[in-house]
């Protein structure tokens, strides 16, 4: 799958955005703009986690959510040990929750120290499998093969 400059930006902007909001104390009022709307950013109570969602490109509505904080998985134990690198790392999911599913469709990673992305990957979720469509380090891109 190829995956365009732009659409990288807006994808890490979204990324950004949902943990910039988890990570303000000062307010409980979080949005974000997304091709052209302003949506409403959800923090969870216990703040271990923010979500948006938005549409697709064909309009179906996914859940764009920050890995739980307060949830002990491998993703919440990376976090955790960056930041006693001093490091940022984040992960957002990307879920297809339409019909009443929930499959997940899509991964962010970002690691940032010193403000330099130290790290960074989008991977996409489909019935053949996981492909990087982007990192910040290109020997990482995984292209399906073809015949």
């Amino acid at each position: 799958m190829q995956i365009q400059q732009e659409q990288v930006t807006q994808i890490l902007q979204v990324h950004n955005s949902l943990w910039n909001a988890l990570y303000d104390f000062d307010s409980d009022q979080h949005t974000l703009h997304y091709k052209g709307t302003q949506y409403s950013i959800k923090i969870s109570a216990d703040r271990g986690y923010a979500s948006v969602v938005l549409p697709n490109p064909k309009g179906i509505n996914f859940m764009w959510i920050t890995q739980n904080l307060h949830k002990s998985t491998y993703g919440t134990v990376s976090i955790q040990r960056a930041r006693e690198q001093n490091q940022d790392h984040r992960i957002t999911w990307i879920v297809d929750t339409h019909q009443g599913s929930f499959k997940y469709r899509s991964n962010i990673t970002t690691t940032v120290q010193d403000s330099i992305m130290i790290d960074g990957a989008i991977e996409i979720y489909d019935n053949y499998g996981t492909e990087i469509v982007w990192s910040n380090n290109s020997k990482l891109i995984t292209t399906k093969a073809e015949f």
